[in-house]
């Protein structure tokens, strides 16, 4: 099987049926033209993957003929071929479009590596514009996004569970992977869409107010609270879905009282005496594994049952295959729209990118990535540059190659507070400003690290 179509338009007969057979030999499927007019012919009956042109034409140019034979079909990759005292004119076509030229005296091995890259920038550009159109077909910009088996699997999981008007649904995955987008698409597919949809997230509140917060408090609970009391959020959510993401963070004494809740579908405020019935759903998530952190006492069990009745594992990103690039495409979208900028679309160089990349941030860390690169390209494609996904590995070999010299050089001083300052900003930032996840990667209590951050003036 031919490894691609090519045409080569040279006005040297003899060397352009010496160079075909040459690239023949290495697999490719080579027509020739000696002109202009020619070149313009074979275009007519079927363009070729990759078209090869001289600069020197006897009707024309290939300057000339690279333009119409682009207004033909512009997804055909040119390779222009330069003689002596012509690599300028090379370079000018390079501008216009030209993915790479060689010099002559031809080397056939390292034209046929030029074609086979060639047809690949070829391949990834269809599959650009097949997903831009997929992403153009999709409705609505806060849904969950994708074509893959993985996250087309999720997405009918939580259409049978939207179902149920009361079940509650865990959602459990990595970092990143989308669990919100997920408990919304459960309340929006519901009978329950008429009715609020609540988020909290338990890691960011402190656990002196997490309770207060849920379940709401009266009159003259505690010093501090509004004079009338307060509703919590068990009763905002009422007729509607409250959603408890990062449910492991929460203190033990809390999940007890929210097993209460859960069984008997009835909250009592702090410093109250009567128990408000309520009509909600709760979907939980968490990325930790709950029954590791039963089996290590920092769950309760029946907790842990009651909120695993209908369990959804999220996919991480680098599972999800080429949902990478519909993503990419559908955040380019959004962002160039926002910072007004006109942007092209993805290079070949930058989906190759993303598609080694391991994205340990899943979904956000894509998200964030694109909304950098539209800010950095000033415009026409997104470039590999302007993605800096080479910051992590960088990080990591900097980190495990630096010395206790470097490092005591790289601070300002060398008061113990400094360093401790600084170990917990870069570990706040390394998790996105996330305080649970931040806490247990410094190995203290989240209370702990609070406390840190309001005395080091850190945010």
């Amino acid at each position: 099987m031919a490894r691609g179509s090519v045409l080569l338009v040279d006005d040297d007969r003899e060397f352009a049926n010496v160079v075909a057979a040459g690239l023949e030999s290495t697999g490719h499927d080579v027509d020739t033209a000696n002109s202009l007019a020619e070149a313009i012919r074979h275009f007519e009956c079927g363009s070729p993957d990759v078209a090869v042109l001289d600069i020197q034409l006897p009707d024309g140019d290939g300057l000339e003929l690279l333009e119409t034979l682009r207004q033909k079909d512009p997804s055909v990759a040119f390779v222009i071929l330069s003689g002596y005292g012509t690599v300028g004119e090379a370079v000018k076509a390079i501008q216009r479009g030209a993915v790479d030229f060689v010099e002559k005296p031809i080397r056939i091995a390292k034209l046929s590596a030029v074609i086979d890259k060639a047809i690949a920038g070829r391949a990834l550009r269809r599959q650009i514009e097949r997903l831009r159109r997929e992403v153009a077909d999709l409705k609505g910009t806060d849904g969950i996004l994708g074509r893959s088996p993985a996250i087309r699997s999720v997405l009918d999981e939580l259409g049978q569970y939207a179902q149920s008007r009361d079940i509650t649904v865990l959602l459990t995955g990595e970092s990143g992977t989308g669990k919100e987008l997920a408990a919304r698409a459960v309340h929006d597919a519901s009978s329950r869409a008429d009715g609020p949809f609540i988020p909290v997230n338990c890691a960011a509140i402190t656990e002196s107010l997490l309770e207060s917060e849920l379940f709401g408090y009266e009159p003259g609970a505690f010093t501090g609270g509004r004079e009338g009391g307060k509703e919590g959020l068990f009763e905002a959510a009422d007729g509607g879905t409250l959603f408890l993401d990062e449910i492991g963070e929460l203190d033990l004494s809390l999940q007890a009282k929210l097993l209460r809740v859960l069984q008997e579908r009835r909250v009592r405020r702090v410093g109250g005496v009567s128990d408000h019935p309520i009509d909600i759903r709760v979907v939980a998530s968490t990325n930790r594994d709950l029954k590791t952190e039963v089996a290590e006492g920092r769950f309760r069990e029946d907790l842990c049952y009651r909120l695993d009745v209908a369990h959804v594992e999220m996919p991480p990103l680098r599972d999800r295959g080429d949902d990478v690039l519909l993503l990419a495409e559908h955040y380019l979208r959004h962002y160039a729209l926002n910072q007004a900028k006109h942007i092209d679309g993805l290079s070949p160089g930058a989906v190759q990118m993303l598609l080694a990349f391991p994205w340990p941030g899943n979904v956000r860390e894509l998200c964030n990535t694109m909304e950098r690169a539209v800010l950095l390209c000033p415009g026409g494609e997104i470039q590999p540059a302007h993605l800096h996904l080479t910051r992590h590995s960088a990080a990591s070999a900097a980190t495990v190659a630096a010395t206790a010299e470097s490092l005591i050089h790289a601070l300002p001083d060398r008061k113990i507070a400094t360093l401790e300052k600084t170990l917990i900003g870069a570990v706040l930032e390394l998790n996105d400003g996330n305080i649970a996840a931040a806490a247990r990667e410094l190995g203290i209590h989240r209370q702990t690290l609070y406390n840190k951050l309001n005395s080091y003036g850190l945010k």
